[in-house]
Order: structure tokens, then C-alpha cells, then sequence
């Protein structure tokens, strides 16, 4: 026989900023609620739950919903709760259920004559608890209950904890102290990304309208996605700054501009916050990384989840109200935060731009890009794999890790650019030497026997150019823009066949640096020197070098290309400063040759990457190998998959 709790809606309605465990309670009512008004809005379920005496309106959280849709929860089930939080709306109170125990699913009939809580509470709250003559005695206590119903978690993988070994110093210097600082915002309450910063949908007496809900630190639940409110400012997070962007500037018709983001980390996940302007002035310099800070008074967004990789349906954007101090106590703070922990092996099974974390070893650096700001590294793990990552711009040019470090990378991305590589993006974080035990295991590893280990690599299943490139990875310029390519961070590799119908002359090349690996562009310094800002030189003359624009047509169309130096010396005839040689004395074979480098077909090796100019966001597609076309082994290839595809 089931007992419900006593007075277990009265505790709900007078302690609310306390959270009673495991209530017991029966289900009187149940209704889907409509959000027309969002389309993308997940089916929300309004749920009147009773002790036997008062009664009171519930939400259930949409992690739960499948409970109801497998008619698991009906009405006069008896449910225990070990998870809720109470809302007030106006004069009415609304728990959200987090968390349920389904005590039992099929009860014959209601339990008492319960009341409305807030009812009785505005009529008279002394008369809130009066007896009820014609109430049901509530039977006794079932002896067994039924499965726990929880919000799910992320799996984490299984590190057995073996001894850390004497040889690994992990980066463990966070720092804490007894005095905490005063916490901005008031009396606003303390929240978690992904725990707290969410709301419900709430379907009121007269329309439907979204409330923000702080949900309570004890949810532990990684993908709770729940519309939030965007102006609602009574939050405020700790977390840990995970990354910092550089500031972004732009300037057209309508002005200047600039911008900033930062990746926010805390126990429960991570957001993404920008800020504009003002906001660069005002905080760009007090945000530092691996530092702890607490941030209320922010604007909340729905992500751009092209822009964003942290997996929260929202982003924070600073406004000039925003507030942010530092936080000594920062102990309880993760550095990092690995929820798609991935080994190396694994990688053959994992679809190509996936964002995942991985633990290393790395065993080489790679020298700095000339052309692009980039640096490649090698990697391995206790899969006996290795692997090539690019980090891009500033981390390639500041990466400074020893080899043999132990690295943890947070939200990088798989690629299958010349095979199976991963690659970071501008909010991948690297923490070196981290204090986790992923990481004490894999130096274990590395120590005992991987130093000398057999490692095995990704075969080269894309990327390259010639004989490399198989016909079944050559897209067609109407696949390139259908599907977008290049809207992802960091940009996508493609390959393609084309012929090169215009080459524009105006700006062929540019004038660099003859400096090896400097390649800057030089600035006239009088009438016979040259000078390098970077080298802090004068020359006697520039190193020319290709810089060409470009168009290539298929059979269904047309697409605008650049390349470098050394696709310009494959396309064209001669080296850059020959050519201008010739411009410089006679325009017309300039000319001339420059035409005839058209009408040319190739295999080109490209990377699109959306950039912003002028306020209108374009794809632009760089020309990273070229090669002449191989009709014979293009023909073989052709005819080998239109065998294999008769025989299908």
C-alpha cells in the first residue's frame, strides 16, 4: 500500500529555497502544453501533483518527457521526488520535477480530497493545512518501488586509478584562499552553465510566456537543453575563463566595430560569451585564461551553433552592465572538462567534422607556416595511434609545450584531409600537464612502454593531389555551394576538377621579402629600398611572389579561386619575378602569357572558409595544391566504379 508524505506540498510551498528529498507524491492531472510560438520548442508536460490534502501545478523537465510519452507517468501515478525547484509566478507557485522515482505507474484511484495550495494560501494562509473529513485514508507504504528515473549524464570513460608516476608535474595552480571576494550582483543567485542558466516553458491562466528557472547545483545533467529567457539579467555564474579570442575589428559604410568571445567552463559545462565595443573596452583586459571569475548582468542569446561548439543551446552576451570579478576561491573550478573523450583508435569510427577531446603525448612540433599562420603536431596515445593536429594563428605561433608533454584538448575537430587528422578551432582549449587521471595514466603509458612503442598511422584517405586524389572525393562546383562548405570554424577541404577560365593580370603577385620563410609583404622606403616591418630591414629589391585571383568552371559551374606562390608557378609558365620582369617591359606578351595560362584543366586541393567583409559574410576558396589532371588514371578509376556499380 502506498503512503504519501504528509503535508509534503505545504513543505514544497513554504520552503522554497530549500529542496526536501525524496517526497512522496500522487499525479492528479497531466496535460501537454503548446508552444505554437516556438516551433523548435520540445513538447512540455503540466503535471498537478497532490500529498493527499493540497495540490499544486508541476512541470516536468523535457529530459523526463519520455516517461509520460511511454505512459510510464499517467494520472494517479505515485511518484517520489528526489529533485525539484518551486517557481513563483505572480501569486502562483510552479515546482519543476527534475528527477523522479516512479513508485508505482497504475493506481486505481485519487488519493484524499486535495485542495489548491495557492488557493487556500491567498483565501487564508492560516487555514492552509485544515483538516479534510472526506479524505481517502492514505493506504501504507508499498514495500518494493519501481525503477529510478534520473536525468541522464554523459558517460565518462573508466580510468582505473593506478599510482600517479613521480615523473609527471601536473599544471595544478589554481589558487585558493579562505576570504572570498563579494560577488556582484546583489542578491542574485549563484548558478551553473548548464544546470542553471535554463528555463521552461510555462503555459499561465492567460498565455504562454517563458520564466526563468534556477535550477538547483544537485542537477547533474549534461544535456538539459530548455529555452531560456533573453532578458531576464537575475543570474550570475563562477567559471573558469577556458579561452579568450583575440579582438576582431571591422569597419564599413555604418562605422567601426570590434568584438571579443570567451568560452566559460564550470562543473557542469561550458557557454560562450561575446562581447562589442564597449564591452571590449570595459572587459577584454580583466578576462584572463585559466582564471576564475563571477559574471552576472549578461544578455542571453540563442547559439549560433555554426559559431559555437560548446553544445549549450545559449550564449552570454556582455552588455555595459555586465559584471566581473576575479575569484580566488577557485579550487572547486574545473581547469577542463572532458565530456567526449575520444582515443586515437577511435577515430576511423568517428564522422568526419565531429568535435571531440582527446589526451596526448606529443612527439613533434612542427615548423610555422609561411603562407598560412599555422603549425602541425604529432600526437600519440596508449591506442598505439598517432596523429597530425594544425593548430591556427595565435596558438600556432605561441605553442611552446615540450616534447613528450601530455596535453588535453578540449573540443577539436576530426578531419580527413590526407586521412584521419584532427584540428583546432578558436575555441578548442589545450591544458599541458593537466591533473586529471586520464592523464597520470597515459604518462604511466608512455614511460613503461610506449616511448618505444609501435605506432600505427591513418591510411590517406583524402586530401593529396595527382594519383592521390580518387574520382569519388571530387565534388562539382554546384555540390561546393549547395552544401555550404566552409561554414564550419576553421574552414573545410575539398577537392575538385575544374579549368581555369580567367586569371585577373591587375594583381598577379605581391611584392615580399626575400628573408627565408619571412615572405611579408614589403613597403616602398623611397625610390631604391624596399622594407620589411616585420624583419625591421631595407632591401634593394622585392622577391615577387604569386598572389593570383582566379576563375574554374564544370559542368555546372563557376567559382571564384585564390593560390599562393606555388600554385602560381604550376598555372603559370615562369616564376613571379620573371613575369613582372616582362610587365615591366612589355604589357602586351605580359598579357599574352597570362591568357594562355587559362584553359588549362587541373585537380585543385582547396580549403572554403566564410569570412566577414563589409558586414556580408562570403565564402572564400584557397587553392592549397594543384595538379595537372592524369586522364589515364582518372579514366581507370571511372571505369573501375561504374564496374562496381553494374555489378552492385
Amino acid at each position: 500500500m502506498v503512503q504519501l508524505t504528509q503535508n509534503a506540498i505545504k513543505r514544497m510551498f513554504e520552503d522554497q529555497n530549500l529542496e526536501i528529498e525524496n517526497l512522496t507524491v500522487q499525479v492528479i492531472s497531466l496535460k501537454s502544453v503548446g508552444v505554437s510560438n516556438l516551433a523548435s520548442a520540445p513538447e512540455r508536460w503540466r503535471i498537478i501533483i497532490s500529498d493527499g490534502q493540497m495540490f499544486i501545478t508541476a512541470m516536468l523537465a523535457t529530459q523526463l518527457n519520455h516517461f509520460v510519452q511511454s505512459n510510464q507517468i499517467k494520472k494517479h501515478s505515485i511518484l517520489r521526488i528526489p529533485s525539484y525547484t518551486v517557481n513563483v509566478i505572480g501569486t502562483r507557485h510552479v515546482v519543476v520535477l527534475l528527477g523522479v522515482e516512479i513508485v508505482q505507474s497504475d493506481y486505481p484511484d485519487r488519493i484524499g480530497n486535495p485542495t489548491n495550495c495557492d488557493a487556500d494560501s491567498n483565501a487564508n494562509k492560516d487555514n492552509a493545512n485544515k483538516d479534510n473529513s472526506s479524505a481517502k485514508p492514505a493506504p501504507a507504504a508499498l514495500a518494493n518501488r519501481s525503477n529510478i528515473v534520473s536525468p541522464k549524464t554523459d558517460t565518462k570513460p573508466v580510468i582505473d586509478n593506478k599510482p600517479k608516476p613521480s615523473s609527471y608535474k601536473p599544471n595544478n595552480t589554481s589558487a585558493s584562499s579562505a576570504s572570498k571576494p563579494t560577488k556582484p550582483g546583489g542578491a542574485r543567485r549563484l548558478v551553473t552553465i548548464f544546470r542553471s542558466l535554463e528555463s521552461v516553458l510555462l503555459l499561465t491562466s492567460k498565455s504562454t510566456s517563458i520564466i526563468i528557472l534556477k535550477l538547483p547545483r544537485t542537477l547533474n545533467d549534461f544535456d538539459l537543453h530548455i529555452h531560456i529567457f533573453q532578458k531576464n539579467n537575475s543570474w550570475k555564474i563562477k567559471a573558469r575563463v577556458l579561452q579568450k579570442s583575440e579582438v576582431k575589428r571591422w569597419s564599413n559604410a555604418r562605422g567601426d566595430g570590434k568584438l571579443f568571445s570567451v568560452t566559460f567552463l564550470d562543473e557542469s559545462g561550458q557557454i560562450k560569451a561575446t562581447g562589442f565595443n564597449e564591452a571590449v573596452d570595459n572587459l577584454y583586459d580583466s578576462l584572463h585564461e585559466g582564471k576564475v571569475y563571477i559574471v552576472s548582468r549578461g544578455r542571453i542569446n540563442i547559439a549560433k551553433k555554426q559559431y559555437n561548439t560548446t553544445g549549450h543551446d545559449y550564449e552570454i552576451a556582455f552588455e555595459n552592465t555586465t559584471e566581473v570579478e576575479e575569484c580566488e576561491d577557485s579550487a572547486d573550478t574545473p581547469k577542463i572538462i572532458l565530456h567526449k573523450l575520444t582515443k586515437l583508435s577511435e577515430l576511423n569510427d568517428v564522422e568526419k567534422d565531429a568535435v571531440i577531446d582527446v589526451v596526448v603525448v606529443l612527439k613533434e612540433v612542427g615548423e610555422l607556416g609561411e603562407i598560412l599562420v599555422k603549425r602541425d603536431i604529432q600526437l600519440i596515445d596508449q591506442s598505439s595511434f598517432g596523429i597530425r593536429m594544425t593548430l591556427w594563428g595565435k596558438t600556432a605561433e605561441t605553442f611552446e609545450a615540450p616534447v613528450e608533454s601530455i596535453i588535453a584538448f578540449q573540443g577539436v575537430k576530426v578531419g580527413d584531409f590526407g586521412g584521419r587528422n584532427l584540428s583546432m578551432l578558436s575555441s578548442s582549449a589545450m591544458l599541458v600537464n593537466p591533473d586529471i587521471p586520464e592523464a597520470f595514466e597515459l604518462k604511466g603509458w608512455y614511460d613503461n612502454e610506449g616511448v618505444n612503442a609501435k605506432i600505427s598511422s591513418f591510411a590517406n584517405t583524402g586530401g593529396g593531389i595527382g594519383r592521390e586524389v580518387t574520382e569519388d572525393s571530387l565534388k562539382t562546383v554546384a555540390q561546393i555551394k549547395e552544401t555550404q562548405i566552409g561554414m564550419n570554424d576553421g574552414g573545410d577541404y575539398f577537392n575538385f576538377r575544374a579549368t581555369i577560365m580567367y586569371i585577373k593580370s591587375e594583381t598577379i603577385s605581391y611584392p615580399a621579402c626575400p628573408t627565408e620563410r619571412c615572405n611579408k609583404k614589403l613597403l616602398r622606403d623611397g625610390d631604391d629600398e624596399w622594407r620589411c616591418e616585420k624583419c625591421d630591414k631595407l632591401y634593394p629589391a622585392p622577391d615577387h611572389r604569386y598572389l593570383i585571383q582566379m576563375t574554374a568552371q564544370d559542368q555546372t559551374g563557376t567559382i571564384w579561386l585564390s593560390g599562393f606562390n606555388d600554385v602560381g608557378q604550376i598555372i603559370l609558365p615562369m616564376d613571379a619575378n620573371e613575369l613582372i620582369g616582362i610587365k615591366e617591359n612589355d604589357e602586351a606578351q605580359y598579357q599574352k602569357i597570362v591568357t594562355e595560362a587559362t584553359a588549362q584543366t587541373f585537380t585543385f586541393v582547396c580549403r572554403a572558409k566564410e569570412e566577414t567583409y563589409n558586414d556580408v559574410n562570403r565564402t572564400k576558396y584557397s587553392v592549397l595544391r594543384v595538379a595537372p589532371v592524369d586522364w589515364l588514371s582518372a579514366g581507370l578509376q571511372m571505369a573501375e566504379s561504374l564496374l562496381k556499380n553494374y555489378s552492385a
